[in-house]
């Protein structure tokens, strides 16, 4: 872990990397990482290994994430969180150089359509999505062909999210059993526990949400409190 020092050039880290054929946890969190344009010689050799890269609070732009990716094949967990990142949707990127990714953490950048996120949906492997405290309002239905398919852990929490339709969308990902959603307008007015037992109800495949298992009882609880919420709006009779 390098994160915070003020190496300002590739070389040393390369360097650094390169007598540690074993490396496979690299970061480089709030370091001030000058934008490559070619790959310098032995860099693939001297990173190739990484399977996590902390890369969040450098400026990075994502395109250059994924020129240096490039060379990192066996990368499952990336973090670009702070970064100031808008839309993943750019002209001459690609994101198939992270085939292998599992788990991406994009908290506190500026994410705020979702339709930025499109490039992610067809990741192979991608299990785990941290998108706390950007900026999404809204998150769409899910439709047939957008992707995400292999998504099991969405994080929200700190999104201005303001409607239920958001929270309703969640049930078309196919294969999505936890969920942070908190610190949102959407629950702003209610108490914790009745927000929770709100979304539990609404998400039926849900097994965990805000870090904590929601078990058949809780479920069976949620889905009656939900009901007779319901209930309540209808006209007396």
């Amino acid at each position: 872990d390098l994160g915070g020092n003020t190496l300002a050039d590739w070389t040393p880290l390369q360097t650094i990397a390169s007598q540690l054929p074993k490396l496979f946890w690299l970061g480089l969190d709030r370091m001030p990482l000058p934008a490559l344009t070619t790959l310098p010689d032995g860099f693939a050799a001297a990173f190739g290994g990484l399977k996590t890269l902390c890369v969040s609070g450098t400026g990075m732009e994502w395109s250059q994430l994924l020129f240096l990716a490039s060379a990192t094949p066996k990368l499952e967990e990336l973090h670009f969180a702070t970064n100031k990142l808008s839309t993943l949707v750019q002209e001459g990127t690609d994101v198939s150089v992270l085939s292998s990714l599992t788990e991406l953490y994009l908290e506190g950048n500026l994410i705020s359509e979702w339709s930025s996120l499109a490039p992610l949906g067809h990741l192979p492997k991608l299990t785990l999505l941290n998108l706390n405290h950007n900026q999404l309002v809204t998150v769409p239905p899910y439709t047939e062909g957008s992707g995400f398919t292999t998504l099991k852990h969405l994080m929200l929490r700190g999104n201005p999210i303001d409607a239920w339709a958001s929270i309703d969308a969640l049930n078309g990902f196919p294969n999505l059993t936890e969920a942070r959603l908190a610190e949102m307008p959407l629950t702003s007015n209610t108490s914790g526990a009745a927000a929770r037992r709100t979304i539990i109800a609404r998400l039926g495949r849900l097994k965990g949400l805000n870090g904590s298992e929601v078990r058949p009882r809780e479920r069976d609880d949620a889905e009656r409190f939900y009901l007779r919420q319901v209930a309540l709006e209808y006209p007396e009779g």
